[in-house]
């Protein structure tokens, strides 16, 4: 058997004072996993140990709870104060398992799976104000709390700050300046069970050690009230440092751009054309003795995208078209310095998606539409690190072969609308 069940409720609650609006939404679910396990193998003549049991016996419990308070204490400002608890109670036993190596041997030694789980809390409160006619100023502080299961850290927190400038001196002109900076601090990085897993104790997981980001962001919208083109850029910066990483991730730089452009053709079509650029470098310290570094590598990681689509509506509202094409370009470089074999560069990693759509509705009746689609996807990579079956036959998890391949589909739909009039909800 395999079974989840969910149970939500949620609601809204509007108050005249200093006009505060509270929304909460409260939620619970159990998943259950009872199916028949398989046997290690199927190869009689390798001999194994019974399974420790004939199902897995998987329970899991997931909660939910969210509360967000808004309120406007004079015209010109405006705060924010929410908050959100998660929980992932994971109730599946912890038992006793034997491992067969590519079906020809089994392993003495036993291993326990880890029955994975999670609580997770996130606060955050914010303001905006309204300083002169064109100007508005924001900010905010979140806070992230998070505690895990079989993990090298068992609990981190986050503190961001960040702040926000609004100019919009013309009807059709909007600017938006944004920095601000996070700490993701833990509570200590548990060596020995890294040691357990067979990793350097020196070693820190990038998404479980100690960073600091700082970022910034600049928005840029037009909008003329009178044309019908309008465009909006937007540019990032981001620097992540791991300053307690002896080995691994010890920093990350980001930049990214994004450009839209849309044209309003007539009342009842649009054309739309999308660019982005995302560059990401990276550097990480590496061990070849199991000790402290001995070797660095410089990454590399740019990424190009395009795209375009038309919008077309018929005047009557009996049928509605979209076209959409898209493009996406990766490449990846590794320059490596080893204090044994000096400097060298591993081939690039290049990647490259299309896709393309066409969506079609039309109406029969003010009940009954009727749907079409037609999807085109193709992705092809170059990656070195895949090796052919035949240079090592029994490690199976290297016999991959590169990602190429190209799919069509096409769906049929219709879909009926009972009951008619506008929902009201109660206050």
């Amino acid at each position: 058997e395999n079974d989840f069940q969910q149970i939500s409720l949620s609601g809204a609650h509007r108050a005249e004072v200093w006009d505060t609006v509270l929304a909460f939404s409260v939620a619970s679910g159990t998943g259950k996993q009872n199916e028949l396990l398989l046997p290690y193998t199927i190869n009689p003549n390798v001999v194994t140990q019974p399974l420790p049991q004939s199902t897995l016996g998987g329970k899991v419990d997931t909660s939910n709870y969210a509360l967000t308070i808004t309120s406007r204490p004079f015209p010109k400002g405006r705060v924010k104060l929410s908050y959100r608890y998660d929980e992932r109670d994971n109730q599946t036993p912890q038992l006793d398992w034997y491992r067969v190596v590519v079906d020809l041997f089994s392993l003495a030694e036993s291993e326990q799976n880890s029955p994975y789980g999670f609580e997770r809390s996130s606060f955050s409160l914010s303001g905006e104000l309204l300083v002169w006619k064109d100007i508005r100023i924001s900010g905010g502080w979140d806070r992230k709390e998070l505690k895990r299961d079989f993990q090298e850290v068992a609990e981190q927190t986050t503190d961001a700050g960040w702040g926000q400038a609004r100019w919009k001196p013309l009807a059709w002109l909007d600017l938006r300046v944004k920095g601000g900076a996070s700490e993701r601090d833990i509570d200590r990085y548990n060596e020995d069970l890294a040691v357990s897993a067979g990793q350097n104790p020196l070693m820190r997981k990038y998404y479980l050690a100690y960073r600091y980001r700082s970022y910034g962001e600049l928005i840029a919208s037009i909008s003329p009230v009178e044309a019908p083109v309008s465009f909006s850029t937007t540019v990032l910066y981001a620097d992540d440092r791991y300053n307690r990483s002896q080995l691994g991730l010890t920093d990350s730089e980001e930049l990214r751009a994004t450009a839209d452009l849309s044209w309003t053709l007539s009342d009842n079509a649009n054309l739309y054309l999308m660019v982005g650029y995302d560059n990401i470098d990276a550097f990480q310290l590496g061990s070849e003795q199991d000790g402290y570094w001995d070797w660095s590598a410089k990454h590399q990681d740019s990424f190009d995208h395009v795209g375009a689509g038309l919008r077309w509506r018929h005047s009557e509202g009996k049928l509605d078209l979209r076209f959409d094409v898209n493009r996406g370009t990766g490449k990846t470089t590794i320059d490596i310095f080893s204090l044994s074999g000096g400097e060298s560069r591993l081939p690039d990693l290049k990647s490259t998606l299309d896709s393309a759509r066409v969506e079609a509705r039309y109406r029969w009746s003010e009940r009954v539409d009727a749907t079409f689609d037609l999807r085109y996807e193709s992705f092809e990579v170059d990656d070195y690190a895949l090796v052919s079956p035949n240079t090592i036959p029994t490690v199976l998890t290297l016999g991959a072969e590169p990602y190429d391949y190209k799919v069509w589909a096409v769906g049929f739909g219709f879909r009926y609308s009972f009951g008619g009039g506008d929902i009201e909800l109660a206050d």
